[in-house]
């Protein structure tokens, strides 16, 4: 009975009459960086939302290396695209360690929208 009042409490927080604007896509604002990702309806709800924050986690990594980038080329004033891309893949992985779901929403038909964030201050410079 827990159970299913929270599974009730967790899916009318989902459902929005309007789409949110970070579905649109968001890559960052003064405090976070974010990634968004989305998962068609399926019959496995937890197979949905591993699939979009997988998803979402692969879009804000995207997001980590492109801050990253401009973070190096500011500070040294050079195009660093072939120079360092390990290295950034390394570092975005390693700060995707500090991501979480900050906010789920649900379509008409059934999608799940994931906005993922991380703080800025977490890059490691």
């Amino acid at each position: 009975m827990k159970n299913l009042f929270l599974s009730l409490l967790f899916f009318s927080t989902l459902l929005h009459g309007e789409k949110p604007n970070w579905v649109f896509g968001k890559s960052s604002d003064e405090v976070y960086i974010y990634g968004v990702g989305s998962a068609e309806k399926m019959p496995n709800f937890a197979l949905q939302r591993t699939i979009a924050e997988a998803s979402a986690r692969s879009n804000l990594s995207e997001n980590i290396r492109v801050e990253i980038k401009s973070i190096f080329e500011r500070s040294s004033g050079t195009n660093i695209e072939t120079k360092s891309s390990y290295k950034f893949i390394q570092t975005s992985q390693n700060s995707l360690n500090f991501s979480f779901v900050k906010e789920k929403w649900i379509d008409e038909k059934g999608t799940l929208h994931i906005l993922m964030a991380m703080e800025k201050a977490n890059i490691k410079k």
